[in-house]
């Protein structure tokens, strides 16, 4: 049996580039952990853990390569493939518990790209 110090929360961070995700991987943690620009690919390609503690439990947060145009392909690979690695038939503590998809502020829509996404991680029961 787990005890409380051994449990973790695994919040995943998705969206496109400039949508403000290391600038909320940053707020979260506390201190700033990953570069971060305005509308300009900051992060590198991967998805990557910062473990901190909130209230006193521990948190890995893992900071995604943001989507950019003409790299959809790619990008939606190495998100299915992390995302397989913490499916719901994999070791609970291993799951992504969260996941935080961020779009643009200014933006007046989610784009279809957004919705195609968000759906398929439904029907796979991955996450939503």
């Amino acid at each position: 049996m787990m005890n409380n110090d051994e449990i973790k929360l695994n919040l995943l961070i998705l969206g496109k580039t400039g949508t403000g995700k290391s600038t909320l991987l940053n707020s979260l943690v506390g201190e700033k952990v990953e570069e971060t620009g305005i509308g300009k690919p900051i992060t590198e390609r991967g998805i990557f853990p910062h473990e901190t503690f909130i209230n006193g439990k521990k948190v890995v947060i893992y900071d995604s390569w943001g989507l950019e145009v003409g790299k959809d392909q790619e990008w939606e690979k190495i998100i299915k493939d992390e995302l397989e690695k913490r499916g719901v038939d994999k070791d609970i503590k291993d799951w992504f518990h969260s996941v935080t998809y961020c779009i643009q502020a200014g933006g007046n829509r989610i784009e279809d790209f957004d919705k195609k996404l968000l759906n398929s991680l439904q029907i796979k029961n991955i996450m939503l």
